[in-house]
């Protein structure tokens, strides 16, 4: 996860550069009208991922499936109200253990399957990585103790799937296995964000499934967590 992000952060970084070697002079970007401030222009999430319906015999490991998220928006006021209109950039790694394995039919139709009870392993699950644009409707009251507000957001997410791996650790070794046949290369879904200060719950619902129609089971991807908001 810190190479990915690091990569990321380098790529905007040379391009930014580099335009700027070509170009001698850059014309002055004219100020957006009613433009936000740069309040909850950071988010940091910490989230329990799942899926609605494991498949039959499958149990989900709930709280060793952690995932992050980290989001940098920009905001618009609308009008003199206390809503704001926010869009953005993310990337985000979902991470979901289960007691299952990952195998494909004659027809190369992902299955997941119970595994032998009697196997014991420290690490099973299945990870993907998005870089997402988030659009949120945002929500804050007046200031209140100590300028902390109560905010409230609700939304959409869409995104590209960037990487996928399944990973299987017991006392033998680790094995990894990259580019997961048969998963959607995208994601979409509904988020939901409210608290106090730096602190809030957040949450994600994917309207789209973890695999392509057809191609492996039909799972639905949801994530509950906490954000903290830096500034």
């Amino acid at each position: 996860m810190k190479s990915l992000l690091s990569l990321f952060i380098a790529t905007i970084f040379l391009a930014l550069n580099t335009h700027a070697q070509d170009s001698p002079e850059l014309p002055k970007v004219p100020k957006i009208p009613g433009a936000g401030s740069k309040e909850d222009a950071a988010i940091l999430e910490i989230n329990l991922d799942n899926w609605t319906e494991a498949p039959d015999g499958i149990k989900i490991k709930t709280f060793r499936s952690r995932g992050i998220a980290i989001k940098y928006f920009s905001e618009k006021n609308l009008g003199k109200s206390s809503f704001h209109f926010a869009y953005g950039l993310g990337l985000n790694s979902n991470n979901v253990h289960h007691d299952g394995f990952l195998a494909y039919d004659s027809s190369r139709v992902a299955k997941i399957l119970p595994l032998n009870p009697a196997v014991d392993y420290k690490i099973n699950k299945i990870s993907l990585t998005y870089i997402n644009i988030p659009l949120e409707l945002r929500y804050r009251t007046k200031p209140l103790h100590k300028s902390n507000r109560i905010k409230v957001s609700g939304g959409f997410m869409g995104g590209l799937l960037i990487n996928s791996h399944v990973k299987f650790k017991d006392d033998d070794g680790t094995f990894k296995a990259k580019k997961i046949e048969g998963i959607l290369p995208y994601q979409y879904g509904v988020t939901a964000r409210i608290g106090y200060g730096k602190y809030n719950v957040s949450g994600y619902y994917g309207l789209s499934n973890v695999f392509e129609d057809g191609k492996g089971p039909e799972l639905t991807p949801y994530s509950i967590g906490i954000s903290i908001i830096p500034y």
